[in-house]
């Protein structure tokens, strides 16, 4: 099987910034060859909201590609979020990206006063609505009957530019959830097992080394037929440049509860000069065959000549 090509977003961490900063910020990730922006989707958090944020990066941008990571599916009836995605992707002429997930930030829920069913639920519910979508980007008239959304004689314009549907991302940590991503997605995010609900702290165990190579068989396993079309993303929630790797190991062994050994193997981390992380890079697309790597705001500096030297490689 040939290697993918490397790819690098940002986003979403960090993304809590004023709106007219916004096109200014987007245009400078295009600059770097930064191939994507993805915002969260957060009511309880200072974060931009999506939808308008991607419209506004879109319209700065004529090539970066504008996403979401991840989409709280429950805070949307579908329909209503297929009309305002597949106008993005016409606003943008073919660069939308979607990230659809089944929540997990219990702050939201309390927030907005809705209740947290159990993630099965959750996750039956992401799976009929990433149905509803590809259903709707083709433009032509469509019924749906789920157990959790009904549709009758519905009709989405505008349609999508990119066909069938824009690439759609399911990302997490949970076989469940991982195994759906692995059937039905275009790109599957690896990241830590959510169900802390929290965004101070992760169950550190589940992305560990091999805690991700577990992923990665399970995702071969769940859909083997369709595995070499998948493209695998990594969430990284740390980039640290030499001069502050001990400090952030130390720190990370703690928040984390994992060994400094553990951290430091850890593929959501990026840590060290730039060739290390260039190495450490390399090592999961080697070993993972993850080629998509997702970083915070906060990474772009440390990441810059990192980007300039993989990007498209």
């Amino acid at each position: 099987m040939s290697q993918r090509p490397f790819r690098f977003a940002v986003g979403p961490g960090g993304l809590a910034m004023w709106p007219a900063k916004l096109p200014e910020y987007a245009r400078r990730l295009e600059g770097l060859g930064f191939s994507a922006l993805n915002f969260g989707d957060h009511p309880a958090s200072p974060l931009l909201p999506p939808i308008a944020a991607m419209t506004a990066a879109a319209l700065a941008t004529s090539t970066l590609r504008v996403g979401i990571h991840t989409l709280g599916n429950d805070y949307r009836h579908p329909v209503v979020l297929a009309k305002e995605l597949t106008t993005i992707d016409q606003l943008s002429g073919g660069r939308l990206e979607v990230g659809v997930g089944a929540g997990w930030f219990t702050a939201d829920y309390e927030t907005l006063g809705m209740t947290m069913e159990r993630a099965g639920v959750r996750i039956e519910r992401v799976e009929e609505a990433v149905e509803v979508f590809k259903l709707a980007c083709a433009g032509e008239r469509f019924s749906f009957e789920g157990d959790h959304y009904q549709i009758t004689e519905y009709e989405n314009f505008p349609p999508s530019v990119q066909r069938p549907h824009p690439p759609i991302m399911i990302g997490g940590g949970g076989p469940r959830v991982l195994s759906l991503a692995a059937r039905v997605a275009d790109v599957v995010g690896l990241n830590f097992n959510l169900h802390l609900g929290t965004m101070d702290r992760n169950d550190g165990s589940t992305g560990t080394r091999q805690a991700t190579r577990r992923k990665v068989e399970l995702i071969r396993e769940a859909a083997p037929e369709r595995f070499d079309r998948i493209e695998l993303c990594m969430a990284v929630s740390n980039v640290a440049p030499a001069e502050e790797v001990d400090a952030v190991v130390n720190e990370l062994a703690v928040s984390q509860q994992l060994s400094p050994q553990e951290v430091r193997d850890c593929p959501h981390f990026l840590l060290g000069d730039e060739g290390s992380i260039v190495e450490q890079i390399e090592r999961l697309r080697e070993e993972f065959g993850v080629s998509y790597i997702a970083v915070p705001r906060e990474a772009v500096r440390t990441m810059e000549p990192v980007v300039r030297r993989l990007a498209g490689r």
